[in-house]
Formats: structure tokens, sequence, C-alpha cells
């Protein structure tokens, strides 16, 4: 773990940081604080993003940088995401990447 002006990025590249506007770029109302994680696939081609906060959460994806579509809902995808994630800071533990 990280802690540089207030941001505090972990080993999985999870970062939370505290927000300096009341919107985001989506137009959503952030919190006090904003935490985003995210899996890169297909070097780079599709990033799958799953952004926190006090009082809304998104889950979408991109596609070579852009937005391509929202997974808010999308339950199955979710629950692979977490997998990911969970198993990616496994890795990291025993210092395997």
């Amino acid at each position: 773990m990280i802690i540089n002006n207030s941001i505090i990025e972990f080993a999985n590249g999870s970062k939370i940081t505290p927000l300096e506007s009341t919107t985001n770029s989506r137009g959503y109302r952030k919190g006090v604080y904003f935490m985003r994680e995210s899996i890169s696939l297909e070097d780079g081609k599709y990033e799958v993003i799953f952004d926190q906060n006090d009082r809304v959460s998104e889950f979408y994806a991109l596609r070579y940088g852009e937005e391509w579509r929202s997974l808010t809902g999308d339950n199955m995808v979710l629950c692979m995401f977490q997998r990911i994630k969970e198993l990616e800071n496994k890795l990291l533990v025993h210092g395997i990447s």
C-alpha cells in the first residue's frame, strides 16, 4: 500500500482518492471518497471498471479506451470481476505477478 497526497494505492492497483468535484465524468454525484478497481483484458483492448463511493457504484466497460457499455445489473459479470480480483490478490500475496 502506498499513501501519497491522500491517495491510497494498493498492490493490486485499486486506488482510494479524495474527491475534487461534486460529479464525475458521467454526471453522477460523488461522495467523500472514491475507489476504483479495474481489470484490463486483451492487451488493453477492454477495461472493466468498478467505481464506488459512499453514494453510488458504477460498473462499466471500456473498449479501446472509450466507454463501451454499462455492466450495472449484470451480476454474472460482477461475480467474475470479483473472482478475478480475488485471485489476483492471492497471487500478489504469494509474490507471483
